[in-house]
């Protein structure tokens, strides 16, 4: 990206190719001056996530969004990425959709509410105004080794990504019983270059995500707590027999 236009964020560069690939180009091509010196190019939709304006504009013209719903849960992921993020950017998404769509005050206020209703319908935790973002969520982060680790254990043909085959083999390994197509919702839940795989930085941002309390009832993470316990139980248990 930054080859041929220059002007982005390694971040955004990175996060556009990843997940757009050759139609990366399209969302560069609509982005905007930032007014600052470095990065020129792309205004996040968040301070802290390489998710560009543009990329709102695209999912309208290219991918047919009608919602803000659709672009936060089903476009971009990001309501699974970081619950908090996705609950920030809401009124800005809702805003440039509106520009695209023709939409008036009181139907961006309304398409808001109907966003964070999605949200907290899918079993996020939307933090409260009087929360702070440095209250504990559901534990601490582990380091990437730790994730790298458990990923590398799911990761049965060790091909560097997640399938759905996969889940259901390390559920079947814990004594649980999933279908193929329970495995694909999964996948898809946390797909966020929509490849019908889980690369490892998908799998850390929902980890890392969970730790912090904005993601709860993850399914894939609750697979990857259960292997890890799993693994701690047959270590006390051959610790103790040998």
């Amino acid at each position: 990206i930054n080859a041929e236009y220059g002007g982005f964020d390694t971040e955004v560069a990175h996060h556009l190719a990843h997940n757009y690939g050759t139609q990366a180009h399209e969302i560069a091509k609509m982005a905007k001056l930032t007014g600052k010196r470095w990065p020129f190019l792309g205004r996040r939709l968040v301070s802290d996530m390489p998710f560009i304006e543009s990329e709102v504009r695209y999912s309208v013209q290219f991918e047919y969004a009608c919602h803000v719903k659709d672009f936060v849960a089903r476009r971009t992921r990001l309501a699974f990425l970081n619950v908090q993020a996705a609950r920030e950017c809401l009124p800005r998404v809702a805003e440039l959709m509106g520009e695209e769509l023709g939409w008036d005050h009181e139907r961006i206020i309304a398409e808001v509410a109907d966003a964070e209703g999605l949200i907290k319908s899918m079993g996020f935790r939307l933090r409260e105004a009087t929360e702070t973002a440095s209250e504990p969520g559901n534990g601490q982060a582990c380091s990437d080794a730790e994730y790298q680790k458990v990923f590398a254990e799911l990761d049965a043909d060790q091909t560097g990504v997640l399938r759905p085959a996969e889940l259901c083999e390390a559920y079947k390994r814990l004594g649980i019983t999933i279908d193929l197509q329970d495995a694909i919702n999964i996948v898809n839940e946390v797909d966020t270059n929509r490849n019908g795989v889980v690369d490892f930085e998908e799998f850390r941002q929902i980890m890392v995500g969970a730790a912090h309390g904005d993601i709860v009832d993850n399914r894939l993470h609750a697979l990857a707590e259960l292997t890890m316990e799993h693994n701690c139980e047959e270590s006390e248990v051959a610790a103790e027999s040998g």
